[in-house]
């Protein structure tokens, strides 16, 4: 199960927000598609939940992305070739 509690979004560089007191719950066999207008920040809510690490350079993070024993994969909009070439083998 996926829980986001009371997630904020903020981009450091101009502040502006993203997301405000966000919540969330995904359970297992449930579908969700995240539509919006692009520059909006689809990529960098996905990226908080995938992997926050990857963004706190540009982004405030505040609040809770609890993650039981789940696999999550991030697929870039833009990948280099040699990410083209792994495969799922193995995994």
């Amino acid at each position: 199960m996926l829980v986001i509690k009371n997630l904020s979004l903020y981009l450091k560089k101009d502040l502006r927000t993203i997301l405000v007191d966000f919540n969330f719950s995904l359970q297992k066999d449930m579908r969700v598609a995240l539509i919006g207008e692009e520059g909006n920040g689809k990529s960098v809510l996905l990226k908080a939940i995938a992997d926050p690490q990857s963004i706190t350079d540009f982004v405030e993070i505040k609040g809770e992305i609890i993650k039981s024993k789940e696999i999550i994969g991030y697929l870039p909009q833009e990948v280099s070739p040699s990410v083209l070439k792994q495969t799922t083998e193995g995994y």
